[in-house]
């Protein structure tokens, strides 16, 4: 019996849904660890499907599950990260796994954002109808002895356009700068790619919120996650 999430029960669904999509992998023999974004709280917001067992493992693309609770909706999808620079070691007080190195997934998705492989994983998600997001992160080295500033900014698919549109911006550090407010995705590609400094840290979240475009009542099983969502955005899950 596959578990159904119903948002009038999501604080507890979302947990039992996040096992069975688990579950539903390791039934096509392929292994994820199962992390917390925040080991220390077990009752923190995001999870992860991860390819290892290593948290945080900064390296590695990893199906996620977050609440946004601004907007009250739980989203799948995928995140990856852009780590430090060797500069930044040199200066800062920065762990090893944090310095990028070439096995870094990062480099991929940026070259797939601009030779078809994206493309194809956002159509086969826009074929579904759902809604497509994507938030990016930008933060100065953190050397966990001061919070930095933070610029966010949140965009969605328009499949009319074939575009991300940029739906919100939050300037903490006031560097992140946009010619437009829409980014193909090669533009996108080149975008992150003109920030790829030594002293810099990039988060994307590229997602889809568990109840496809303006439906309010629509049930998603496990099996359905794994089909219609997760399984387009693997390919950089590793």
């Amino acid at each position: 019996m596959t578990m159904q999430l119903l948002y009038s029960t999501a604080e507890n669904s979302i947990l039992k849904c996040f096992d069975n999509v688990a579950i539903k992998f390791h039934s096509t023999h392929r292994q994820y660890y199962r992390l917390q974004y925040n080991r220390f709280n077990p009752g923190s917001d995001t999870l992860w499907l991860s390819p290892e067992s290593d948290n945080p493992g900064f390296k590695y693309g990893k199906f996620a599950f977050f609440h946004d609770k601004k907007q009250n909706l739980y989203k799948c999808g995928i995140s990856i990260e852009k780590g430090y620079g060797k500069d930044a070691k040199q200066i800062f007080k920065i762990g090893s796994e944090k310095i990028m190195d070439e096995s870094w997934i990062w480099h991929q998705f940026v070259k797939d954002c601009s030779n078809g492989k994206l493309s194809a994983a956002i159509e086969a998600l826009s074929d579904q109808h759902f809604d497509i997001e994507l938030e990016m992160l930008y933060q100065f080295v953190d050397d966990s002895s001061t919070r930095q500033p933070i610029d966010q900014v949140y965009f969605f698919w328009e499949p009319r356009t074939r575009a991300f549109l940029m739906r919100e911006m939050k300037s903490g550090l006031d560097e992140l700068k946009f010619d437009s407010n829409s980014l193909s995705l090669e533009q996108l590609g080149n975008f992150i790619k003109s920030y790829n400094d030594a002293f810099h840290w990039q988060y994307l979240f590229l997602s889809v919120p568990l109840l496809p475009g303006k439906q309010t009542k629509l049930i998603l099983d496990a099996g359905d996650i794994v089909q219609k969502i997760l399984n387009p955005l693997a390919s950089w899950v590793r």
